[in-house]
């Protein structure tokens, strides 16, 4: 047990080292993705979560070698677009089931919409501060 701890704690500031040593290297919106990457790691460790310890950890390396701003406004473009299809669709639903005057139905379609709407929401406050920051460097 504690030699799985101290590894995990060796192995956690080897990667904190890594990613300081990138961190001039990335954007700010990587810096910021790779620091969230970075917390979700230091969780799993602590948890003795070993897949996902290193599912994070090539996830870390790979923001930290190939994040780019451009890439993640279009990631985030993508997200916004799927998520505007998801609303359109959950609306098409709310619209049957009002034609088909099912209450129960009604409001389990008013869920989900407002579900998706939500995370329309979500994703285009996302790209917007996205695409504020990139224009503001």
């Amino acid at each position: 047990m504690k030699k799985t701890t101290m590894a995990l704690l060796i192995s956690g500031v080897t990667l904190s080292f890594a990613a300081t040593a990138n961190a001039e290297e990335l954007s700010a919106n990587c810096q910021a993705k790779a620091d969230e990457v970075q917390q979700q790691l230091e969780h799993a460790q602590a948890e003795g979560n070993d897949d996902r310890v290193t599912g994070l950890k090539t996830a870390l390396q790979n923001i930290q070698q190939y994040c780019n701003d451009e890439d993640m406004i279009t990631d985030a473009e993508d997200a916004v677009r799927d998520s505007l299809e998801d609303v359109q669709e959950q609306q098409a639903d709310l619209d049957e089931a009002i034609a088909d005057g099912d209450m129960e139905d009604i409001q389990q379609e008013r869920e989900e919409l407002e579900a998706a709407t939500s995370e329309l929401e979500q994703h285009s406050a996302e790209l917007k501060a996205l695409q504020s920051s990139n224009e503001a460097q």
